[in-house]
């Protein structure tokens, strides 16, 4: 195999730069010791930075797609409802999660290739009236269409006082998205993508109303319990 640098033109993995490779050159440490508890809380607060939010964060040692299943398996029960945009294959495999995990997802669908309209999700959610949810892909990476009006979809959300969950794997880092500001309560990115970090992490901004949820009505999950890692 070369060792020569290549340039990606992905989505992701990107290119991760020298200096950040040269760190995982260091040597191992004891992820229970003093040294590791002072990276992570240094590693947490720059993640708060890049969600723009003053709650809570954590970080999953998975895939983009292990951190869109936590928040899934975190906030659906069996016969919850949630609202779920599709246009693509990851908003897709979005809906059928929330159905594995006993919920129904409501698919508002269009065509690949462009977005559903926000008159078209605020019509669902008022034929509904009561939903647990809304989950939504912000860039549909298989398409390389993204919805243009989060904020809106989460005011709707609210409205409704039902969670927005906002899978920004492929998006968070190259769009600003201000998740205090907007009143999203969990917001997924990947290590991988527009961070260009190394892969294998996948992190996810939590919003105290999930947290306080969350202590109520604990997940039947343990390595993705969000309360746990809170």
């Amino acid at each position: 195999m070369s060792e020569k640098q290549q340039l990606i033109m992905l989505p992701g993995p990107t290119n991760v730069s020298d200096r950040v490779m040269k760190a995982m050159l260091r040597p191992v440490i004891n992820h229970r010791g003093d040294s590791f508890r002072e990276l992570y809380k240094g590693i947490l607060s720059k993640t708060g930075r890049l969600f723009q939010t003053e709650q809570g964060s954590v970080i999953f040692s998975s895939s983009g797609t292990g951190g869109v299943e936590a928040a899934v398996w975190n906030l659906i029960r069996p016969g919850d409802t949630a609202v779920v945009p599709v246009f693509g294959e990851f908003s897709a495999r979005l809906a059928e999660t929330v159905e594995l995990a006993g919920g129904n997802a409501v698919q508002v669908k269009s065509e690949q290739g462009s977005v559903p309209s926000l008159a078209d999700l605020e019509d669902a959610m008022k034929k509904l009236g009561r939903f647990k949810a809304v989950f939504a892909v912000h860039n549909e990476t298989s398409t390389g269409a993204a919805i243009p009006y989060v904020q809106e979809l989460s005011r709707l959300a609210a409205e409704h006082d039902a969670f927005v969950v906002i899978d920004a794997i492929s998006s968070l880092g190259g769009y600003a998205i201000p998740v205090d500001k907007w009143g999203i309560d969990v917001c997924v990115t990947g290590s991988q993508k527009c961070i260009a970090a190394p892969p294998g992490l996948a992190l996810l901004s939590v919003s105290k109303r999930v947290s306080d949820y969350l202590k109520a009505s604990p997940p039947k999950t343990r390595y993705f319990d969000i309360a746990r890692y809170l």
